[in-house]
């Protein structure tokens, strides 16, 4: 963040998300100025609509770095995690991840993303949020069946991340982690050690 000494050019800044031609620096920099441009956050939440993907895409980065508590980020951000650029929903998704576990509105959608988005980075994203929406167990069932994605061991190491982020109530997916285990190696399996630690005493099954 830029400091309290940034926080008087906010208006000015925020003005300027009008011009589509420096709304996204303006954006940019009200971002790195952070929760003193909480005032804008109204502002770039309209922004999400925009015609333009790259301002959506500054817009959406903006609000990640402030986390306003204004009523209507989180609304618009979960109506733009539908957005048809994959570049914008992952900013999107990343965004609704800075929110951790005020974003419980946005699970339906993101376990979508999870299931069914056509972008891996996308997917990887919205496995990440789950786990830091946290204590959500609708989330267990998908993130377990991320988890054993034979194709993809990005994902299967976000899902694994996103299990132990969830913690105690992720006690279903044990027996998937243990299979993880004795699976071929590969560097998701770091993650699964460390989910079950998480998961805790409900990973008792992990002992033989």
């Amino acid at each position: 963040e830029f400091g309290s000494e940034a926080h008087s050019a906010v208006p000015q800044l925020t003005a300027s998300l009008d011009d589509s031609e420096y709304a996204w620096a303006a954006a940019e920099t009200l971002g790195q100025i952070g929760a003193k441009a909480d005032d804008a956050a109204p502002h770039l939440a309209k922004l999400l609509d925009s015609e333009d993907d790259f301002i959506r895409t500054k817009a959406a980065e903006a609000l990640a770095s402030i986390r306003s508590s204004n009523e209507m980020v989180l609304p618009a951000l979960v109506v733009a995690l539908d957005d048809t650029v994959s570049a914008v929903r992952y900013s999107v998704v990343m965004a609704v991840e800075a929110f951790g576990p005020r974003a419980r509105e946005a699970v339906p959608i993101v376990i979508g993303l999870v299931q069914h988005d056509s972008d891996n980075n996308v997917r990887c994203a919205a496995a990440r949020t789950l786990g830091a929406i946290g204590e959500a167990p609708e989330c267990v069932p998908v993130l377990t069946a991320a988890m054993q994605d034979d194709k993809n061991p990005w994902l299967r190491q976000r899902a694994a991340d996103a299990i132990g982020e969830i913690g105690p109530e992720a006690g279903p997916a044990v027996p998937a982690l243990v299979a993880a285990l004795k699976g071929r190696p590969d560097f998701s399996r770091s993650s699964v050690v460390l989910a079950l630690g998480k998961i805790g005493p409900n990973a008792s099954d992990a002992i033989p």
